[in-house]
């Protein structure tokens, strides 16, 4: 049995992984750092410190690089136009999220409720997840009408997880939720091997 890397595992690594660590990160952080901090919910950094956020937030934007790039990687695993298209908008979306740990850097010492923290931060996580939602489901609706394989399924679910996503953002939840969303991106990826 050959170890040799195909290009479609070349392809969808980066998505596998970026879902796989996401989805470990979001759970550990529910169980593990919730549970034990003693960060007040009112500091943006919560349940980080300021300090560790620093490194969380370069940990997660790698993690946003691996999926951004894996979806646009496996666009061409999709059939319609709008899968692509979907997909692509999907990766580009996933940037924001990036972007938007970038920027909560230099926020990290700073209350919740201060404006430029909802103005920078909310609105780059925001608007990423939201346009990421209805990318996703835009592709998995075309592709699961086109044809119903494991990998548009699992594009419609991911895109499912992401909009619920939404919902569950500002909850004592949301890790978890975090996780799970990660859990739907690296299912994306196991599918699109054999797509």
């Amino acid at each position: 049995m050959s170890t040799q890397l195909t290009p479609t595992r070349t392809v969808v690594t980066p998505l596998v992984a970026g879902g796989l660590l996401t989805l470990v990160c979001g759970v550990a952080v529910q169980a593990l750092v919730i549970p034990l901090t003693d960060v007040s919910d009112d500091r943006f950094s919560y349940p980080w410190s300021p300090a560790a956020l620093l490194w969380v937030s370069l940990l997660y934007a790698v993690f946003h690089v691996l999926i951004a790039y894996g979806l646009w990687a496996v666009r061409d695993r999709a059939g319609t136009r709008a899968g692509r298209g979907g997909l692509t908008l999907a990766a580009g979306a996933t940037l924001l999220l990036f972007a938007g740990e970038i920027a909560s850097i230099p926020l990290r010492d700073r209350p919740l409720d201060d404006a430029t923290v909802g103005l920078a931060t909310g609105l780059l996580f925001g608007l990423g997840t939201l346009v990421s939602a209805l990318a996703m489901l835009v592709a998995g609706i075309a592709e699961v009408r086109a044809r119903r394989s494991p990998f548009s399924i699992a594009v419609l679910a991911s895109g499912l997880v992401t909009a619920a996503l939404l919902a569950l953002i500002l909850t004592p939840v949301m890790a978890l939720a975090i996780g799970i969303y990660g859990a739907s991106i690296a299912v994306v990826g196991f599918t699109a091997r054999n797509t």
